[in-house]
């Protein structure tokens, strides 16, 4: 069997990189075709490979810096994708993705991350400039696009019922892997009951993220926030921060950094509403509860008062509540990890997902 995966972009470390650096990892000889690569910002995993497929977009002077202001253009360029020859192609989809064409011969599964968001959800529209028009435009091309895969897989149960609303389709259900081998405590990092005096947030430095909530609450604190990641809100958000000597920015560290902030954090927090959250999932592998807005995909996988703590609205206040609950309440490192690496890890991922595959490739 030929096979093929299609991603939007392959622009930075997030979650739908890692899904899609899992899941090639396990079909090693599949193509991989997406709007825009660039290999010093991605994963590690990605760079020297000779079988990605970049569209001309990447020609385009100032493209991979500016490509928001270029949205309206990439529906025409994922058309014209060329995938004669594959026998199935993956799409990973929370833009464009889905919306390729194949062959009649070719088999289509889209693993939607979720349906475009910025194009529904306007609370959560990141590009404001891009006028109502060319959202409207984008939304019909959404909806005329739905039934181009043959079959869909959500990440979660809340990304499964948006599909079904919104494009009318039913999805199989498969909730993203963790590198469960990896997060496990090496021997320096052993487990421990309490962790040291802060709390923690990876996060890309975005609006929707709502990394600014959590920044304001802990100005109002005197615990210590740590904040890993980047993003185009950075420089507001130091702004925010500025003469709060409780609260430090990390930028980008490396895999085991992460993983040492992990385990001798008090807690993550994700204040967000999530799709699914590979950071819950993360922390929670390595033993620590999450702090997280009782809404979306993560609600899935985080048990109030035994795995984390939920809040209820985006202020200050609900959070703030949130923090001395988490504190005030005795977690059980080793039940949180235990739950955790049951539900994501690698090999039972690979397990489900070949299973699918084998199952939704048949007409």
């Amino acid at each position: 069997m030929k096979l093929a995966f299609v991603i939007d972009f392959l622009m930075q470390r997030g979650g739908a990189e890692w899904l899609l650096e899992t899941m090639h990892s396990f079909y090693p000889n599949a193509d991989i075709f997406t709007l825009l690569y660039e290999p010093g910002q991605t994963r590690d995993y990605f760079r020297d490979k000779n079988i990605i497929v970049p569209t001309v977009l990447k020609r385009i002077p100032f493209m991979k810096r500016h490509w928001r202001k270029y949205l309206p253009l990439f529906p025409f360029f994922m058309e014209r994708f060329d995938f004669s020859g594959y026998d199935l192609v993956v799409s990973i989809s929370f833009l464009f993705a889905k919306g390729i064409r194949v062959p009649p011969q070719t088999r289509h599964i889209c693993y939607c991350l979720t349906p475009m968001r910025q194009a529904w959800d306007e609370k959560q529209m990141e590009y404001r400039f891009i006028s109502r028009f060319i959202w409207g435009m984008l939304r019909r091309w959404d909806i005329e696009t739905a039934n181009r895969p043959h079959k869909y897989i959500a990440i979660s149960e809340t990304v499964a019922a948006r599909v079904k609303q919104r494009y009318k389709r039913d999805s199989t259900i498969l909730y993203p892997p963790v590198d469960t081998a990896f997060f496990t405590a090496p021997d320096s990092e052993p487990l421990a009951l309490h962790g040291k005096e802060y709390f923690l947030v990876v996060s890309r430095l975005v609006p929707y993220k709502k990394v600014d909530l959590v920044v304001k609450t802990f100005r109002n604190l005197s615990f210590n926030l740590k904040i890993v990641g980047s993003g185009r809100q950075e420089n507001k958000l130091k702004e925010i921060a500025q003469d709060a000597g409780n609260i430090e920015f990390l930028g980008e560290v490396s895999p085991e950094k992460l993983r040492s902030l992990y385990y001798n954090c008090q807690a993550v927090i994700c204040a967000q509403e999530e799709d699914f959250g590979i950071v819950a999932a993360e922390a929670q592998v390595c033993g620590k509860p999450v702090i997280a807005f009782a809404r979306g995909g993560i609600t899935e996988i985080i048990t109030d008062k035994e795995t984390g703590i939920l809040f209820q609205s985006q202020t200050t206040a609900s959070l703030s509540e949130a923090i001395h609950k988490t504190l005030a309440t005795s977690f059980n490192p080793g039940i949180i990890r235990e739950k955790s690496t049951a539900r994501f890890s690698k090999n039972q991922f690979k397990e489900k997902l070949s299973i699918l595959l084998k199952q939704l490739i048949i007409p």
